[in-house]
């Protein structure tokens, strides 16, 4: 998924010190938590904020609430926003990080009566 993006990577042990890079770079922890569209408009709305980010969550979003949180115990919470591991460092490690929050655009449909799944 990340072969597009990148040209480079580096897998990091648990508590290794943090590499140094010059540019463009972004990191992510359990990539499988991702998927390519998720991915792709992180990457476009944090190349377009230009400073450091990391994907967070709304609290207040129902996919997430409903469906992500409950499946991983990895994100970092502050206050109603959840943090997860994707990060994106434009020009190099540079805290503090811009929390970028991806519309999930959920919505609840419900389920139809059996009759309406069978044309009746």
């Amino acid at each position: 998924m990340l072969s597009p993006y990148t040209h480079r990577e580096i897998e990091l042990p648990v508590d290794s010190p943090f590499p140094t890079f010059p540019r463009n770079a972004s990191f992510t922890g359990i990539i499988s938590s991702f998927d390519e569209a998720y991915f792709k408009a992180f990457l476009k709305e944090a190349r377009r904020i230009g400073k450091a980010c990391r994907a967070a969550f709304s609290a207040e979003d129902p996919a997430f609430r409903e469906h992500a949180h409950p499946l991983s115990d990895s994100y970092s919470q502050v206050g109603d926003l959840y943090f997860a591991d994707l990060w994106y460092y434009p020009h190099g490690y540079e805290p503090p990080l811009t929390p970028v929050l991806i519309d999930l655009q959920s919505s609840e449909v419900g389920i139809l009566p059996r009759a309406h799944l069978h044309g009746v």
